[in-house]
C-alpha cells in the first residue's frame, strides 16, 4: 500500500532571508564552537535556523512561492526521506522516518516519551499530540537534532534527525 501523508507535511530547506512567518509555540537556541542554532516548535511542526544561513522547516503550512532562497521543497510522499547538502563551513544531513502504529502501541510509545525530559517540548490540547526537539553533540563536534512529531488521529509518529558536521 502506498504511503499516505496524514497532514500534507512539507520539508523545506532554504537560505535566508525567508519571508514566511510561523506561530512559534516553544523556542530555544544553542551555541557551540561551530554552530548557532535557533530551534522552534511551530504547531505540530518545527524549524531549525542554522548559523543565520540555513532554515530547515517541517510544516503543514503552505510555503510561499515568493521565497527566492529555497534549496529544497518537498511534500512528504514517502515514509522515509534523506537529504544531504554542503554549506560554507559545514555539512548538513536530514533524515525523516514516518511510522504508523496500532492505537495501543502508539499510546505506549507516547506515554514513554512524555515521561522523559526533553530539551524542547510542546503538548497539544489533544491527548498524545506532542512535538519534541532534543539534541546531542558527538565527540567530533557534530551536532545532532532529533525531533518527534505525533499525530494521534492516525497513530503516526514522525521522527527526524538533522546532523551538522563542521567542514575542516
Amino acid at each position: 500500500m502506498p504511503y499516505k501523508n496524514p497532514y500534507n507535511l512539507s520539508y523545506c530547506l532554504s537560505g535566508l532571508p525567508f519571508i514566511d512567518t510561523f506561530n512559534i509555540l516553544e523556542q530555544k537556541s544553542i551555541c557551540i564552537d561551530y554552530f548557532t542554532v535557533n530551534a522552534a516548535i511551530i504547531g505540530s511542526s518545527h524549524f531549525l535556523k542554522i548559523n543565520n544561513d540555513l532554515l530547515e522547516i517541517l510544516t503543514c503550512q503552505k510555503i510561499s512561492n515568493e521565497n527566492t532562497n529555497i534549496l529544497k521543497l518537498q511534500n512528504i510522499e514517502d515514509n522515509k526521506i534523506h537529504i544531504q547538502k554542503k554549506r560554507t563551513g559545514f555539512f548538513y544531513e536530514f533524515t525523516l522516518v514516518s511510522q504508523k502504529f496500532s492505537t495501543n502501541e502508539f499510546n505506549q510509545f507516547i506515554k514513554k516519551y512524555q515521561s522523559e525530559n526533553h530539551w524542547l517540548q510542546h503538548a497539544f490540547h489533544q491527548e498524545n499530540a506532542l512535538t519534541v526537539i532534543d539534541y546531542q553533540i558527538s565527540d567530533k563536534n557534530t551536532l545532532h537534532f532529533i525531533t518527534l512529531h505525533s499525530y494521534p488521529e492516525t497513530n503516526t509518529i514522525i521522527i527526524t534527525t538533522t546532523s551538522l558536521c563542521p567542514d575542516f
